[in-house]
């Protein structure tokens, strides 16, 4: 099964909208920014930080362009991709969530 779910914020409100991908939809692409505490071995809490990319399509993408403002946060459900691209000479790999279901928090 590949699902993932995530509640975040958006970084800084900067959504990239596109038309017309390679299978005739639009989207929009945004990073969601999530926060996880945890004690480490010291006792000592730290924090980490964690940059996800979202692509979201259809209706979601009609609700970003309408409603989407700076640090909003989000619960994100979906599913795990990975993108290729070739970047002087070398394949790069990058992860991104496909969002099946966006909530407004």
């Amino acid at each position: 099964m590949n699902h993932v779910s995530l509640i975040g914020k958006m970084e800084g409100g900067l959504v990239q909208f596109k038309e017309a991908s390679s299978n005739g939809s639009s989207t929009a692409q945004f990073k969601l920014i999530t926060r996880t505490a945890y004690i480490n071995k010291h006792g000592i809490r730290k924090e980490r930080q964690e940059k996800h990319e979202i692509l979201v399509w259809g209706k979601f993408k009609q609700i970003m362009e309408q409603l989407s403002y700076p640090e909003m946060q989000l619960a994100i459900e979906g599913t795990l991709l990975y993108r290729y691209r070739y970047m002087n000479g070398q394949v790069v790999k990058r992860a991104q969530i496909e969002a099946n279901d966006l909530i407004i928090v």
